[in-house]
């Protein structure tokens, strides 16, 4: 038995890192399967329930544990615990698996299998790219289920599933953070900044329009974006990211 494992995640400044492991028993592709950051939302819904019949099994690593470990190890710790519950699921033991395929460069530490990783393998073997739709609609529906707490309401995760976007940045801003949140991460850092100031101008009897407006007037006349102008602020050594990251 192959199985094929892949993760989503890694990239969100709030929530879990979720892993799939699977094991079709299917030859054949099943129609429309791709790497699932090349497919629509609409289209990744409409594959869930099909690919659900795949045998397979998630696993995540919380924010608390990627921040006492670090995304790398937290990502495969997750990615050996769904191909060991997979095994358990479908009675199988170590010496009837006769490969596990990765998505990336590096093998699973503390998995004794024989192992595979392929850089892109979502986009290449529809099997890894089942494990990534699987993942992503499993997550995206978790984030979105977040959101509907008070606590969480501020941050647009129905949409944004936990990544760094506009309305996430503005939901820090005004709301502060959260429990789930990434601190470590870098965009978070710079959104809880922006916090600290707005909080400034609140406590100085100014409004959220009075915060924003000095954002703008920060950026007027640069080509960089505010988050850069922050990071060269803070380092100097810092390799400049392009613009269009703030816009995702």
């Amino acid at each position: 038995m192959k199985i094929y494992v892949d993760e989503v995640g890694c990239a969100s400044i709030a929530g879990p890192v979720l892993v799939c492991a699977v094991a079709p028993k299917l030859i054949k592709p099943v129609k429309g399967v791709a790497d699932s950051k090349q497919l629509s939302k609409k289209k990744r819904e409409e594959l869930y329930p099909l690919l659900k019949k795949i045998p397979h099994s998630f696993a995540t690593s919380s924010p608390g544990r990627i921040e006492e470990i670090n995304i790398h190890w937290a990502k495969y710790e997750a990615m050996r615990k769904a191909v060991e519950s997979l095994m358990r699921k479908c009675s199988v033991g170590a010496e009837q698996v006769t490969k596990v395929i990765i998505d990336g460069p590096f093998e699973i530490p503390g998995l004794n299998l024989p192992q595979e990783p392929v850089v892109k393998a979502d986009a290449k073997i529809w099997q890894v790219g089942a494990a990534s739709i699987l993942a992503k609609v499993k997550r995206d529906r978790m984030m979105a289920k977040f959101a509907e707490e008070e606590k969480y309401s501020h941050y647009d995760w129905e949409n944004n599933a936990g990544y760094y976007t506009p309305k996430h940045r503005m939901g820090i801003i005004l709301h502060g953070p959260t429990d789930l949140h990434r601190r470590k991460y870098e965009y978070f850092k710079y959104c809880l900044s922006r916090h600290k100031k707005y909080k400034e101008f609140i406590k100085n009897g100014q409004t959220a329009d009075d915060y924003f407006e000095w954002e703008i007037e920060q950026a007027a006349g640069s080509k960089k974006s505010d988050y850069m102008m922050w990071k060269e602020a803070k380092e100097n050594r810092w390799k400049q990211i392009p613009f269009k990251l703030d816009k995702k």
